[in-house]
């Protein structure tokens, strides 16, 4: 093994943890919320809710496969490039991905209502493709009237 593949390998990685995503120092960010009069929030719920973010953006890293183009409005790509700023993301690609899973997961309930949907139109359509499955059915083509039907009751 060369001496570049031992480095880039951090101690975390070494002994078996993984590396978080981004540092945060949650006594100083609890300090600057308390100035601010931003009262409630204690040290353990702020870690919790930076541990959240760290396994959302690690979980969106590890798991994109499939692509998608997509076209965003100045404000969106501001946001996105945000992100890749201030080290949360490393491309706008991630940051993306990142904003569609935390979206997906905060509209969790409506997602479950559509897909429940999507399931109930999905039936239908198949039910109603066994049942035209034996049927003929006139259709026009041109200026002739077709008849479509299975290829066995054709003779």
């Amino acid at each position: 093994m060369d001496k570049d593949s031992t480095k880039a390998e951090s101690p975390d990685k070494a002994r078996g943890k993984r590396t978080r995503v981004f540092k945060v120092d949650v006594d100083r960010i609890a300090e600057e919320l308390e100035e601010a009069g931003v009262t409630g929030l204690h040290k353990s719920t702020l870690a919790a809710m930076f541990e959240d973010l760290d396994q959302t953006v690690e979980s969106v890293r590890g798991k994109r496969s499939n692509v998608v183009m997509v076209r965003v409005s100045q404000d969106s790509l501001d946001r996105l490039d945000d992100l890749v700023e201030c080290g949360l993301t490393r491309s706008r690609s991630e940051a993306a991905a990142f904003l569609i899973t935390e979206g997906v997961k905060a509209r969790s309930d409506l997602f479950d209502k559509i897909a429940d949907q999507t399931r109930v139109i999905r039936n239908a359509k198949e039910r109603l493709r066994e049942l035209l499955k034996d049927e003929e059915l006139p259709r026009k083509h041109g200026d002739a009237t077709v008849i479509i039907a299975d290829a066995d009751q054709v003779k």
